[in-house]
């Protein structure tokens, strides 16, 4: 696939809790993962036909129009690849029949969470952040503020594991470690001048059971064998490890794609939201102004909508309340054109409530 066709896409996850990951199975994630020539879908809460694009998620009741001569591919949910019919309009739960059990999915909840861990005095925890781990021994990493040796201290369950390295950065080494699935660990980083990472920035990991890591091998497994291009696969997985709350693994898959030169329009939003789930929102914006960029490039409207509100939620974040203003303005113009009546009563209420803070 060219750069142009990757574009947005949509990626929603629920913010982490400090209980056990729940993995109760939401509806079906079914995307565009290859697209040519002139494509259209129409989403159901929008009135007109929609320029399509790669990493577009469809919904049941999602019309698609593939004109002569054209091409798409669906990717469903259960891990399987569909050529949308030409010269016809097709439905999605037409294209994607049969989907039993599902292995990609959908998570609608808010991308991330209000408040920002990035305070650039301290050593604040950067990977693994929130989230779940498949591998028992994670590379620690934190923000390093040149004041070593660091104290690092892991804490949850049975587990009290310290030590002290000179770089900011250090392997955990679960393997001899009382770890136990679901528990949270956190971790705390004490610099030699003190400073340390915060107290109310609670951030933790916690280790998916033998079953569940058997579950996720198996499902990997089954994204490698759909014959997707570098770029469709990297956005499979992503979708994958989402759902399981492997955040940590999923950005560094994205990462790693990204330093291979895959074009990356749509995993580079995937990685802004993964930062902002994370609460890293100053990363999250680096990734969003990449991707809104690309997004108005490619004249992608519901790209830069969603981009839009995005980052309106990081600004609010990091208390930059006028641009976040800007931002949910913005947002909301592009909704208004795309139809989307409900978007825009939303993003109405939020630029109420900004700008009455804005005023004060």
């Amino acid at each position: 696939m060219k750069c142009s066709q990757f574009v947005r896409v949509f990626l929603f996850s629920a913010l982490l809790s400090s209980a056990t990951p729940a993995f109760a199975q939401p509806e079906g994630l079914n995307y565009i993962s290859n697209l040519k020539g002139s494509v259209q879908i129409k989403q159901p809460n929008r009135s007109n036909y929609q320029k399509a694009n790669f990493g577009d998620q469809l919904r049941v009741g999602t019309r698609i129009r593939v004109d002569k001569g054209a091409m798409a591919m669906v990717t469903c949910s259960n891990a399987t690849n569909v050529q949308v019919p030409t010269g016809k309009e097709s439905l999605l739960q037409d294209v994607c029949k049969g989907s039993d059990r599902p292995v990609l999915y959908r998570k609608d909840q808010k991308a991330g969470p209000t408040r920002s861990g990035e305070d650039s005095t301290l050593p604040y925890l950067i990977s693994p952040r929130n989230t779940a781990l498949l591998g028992h021994q994670p590379l620690l990493r934190w923000n390093n503020i040149h004041t070593a040796p660091y104290q690092v201290t892991v804490k949850g369950g049975e587990v009290n594991w310290s030590t002290t390295v000179s770089q900011a950065q250090v392997v955990f080494p679960g393997d001899r470690q009382p770890i136990k699935p679901g528990f949270r660990y956190r971790v705390t980083v004490v610099a030699q001048d003190g400073k340390k990472t915060a107290q109310d920035d609670p951030v933790s990991f916690t280790f998916l059971s033998d079953e569940q890591v058997r579950q996720v091998q198996k499902e990997v497994q089954q994204v490698q064998q759909l014959s997707l291009d570098p770029a469709a696969q990297a956005l499979a997985l992503a979708f994958l490890y989402q759902h399981y709350d492997l955040k940590a693994e999923a950005i560094d898959l994205l990462e790693a794609a990204s330093k291979k030169g895959i074009p990356m329009t749509a995993t580079t939003q995937v990685l802004g939201e993964l930062y902002q789930q994370s609460g890293l929102p100053r990363s999250a914006k680096d990734q969003y102004v990449k991707a809104l960029q690309l997004a108005k490039t490619e004249k992608n409207l519901e790209g830069q909508a969603m981009l839009q509100t995005h980052l309106g939620e990081v600004n609010e974040t990091l208390d930059q309340l006028k641009e976040a203003l800007q931002s949910f303005q913005a947002a909301k113009s592009s909704y208004q054109s795309l139809g989307d009546t409900a978007q825009v009563s939303t993003l109405q209420q939020q630029i109420d409530d900004l700008s009455k803070r804005v005023q004060r």
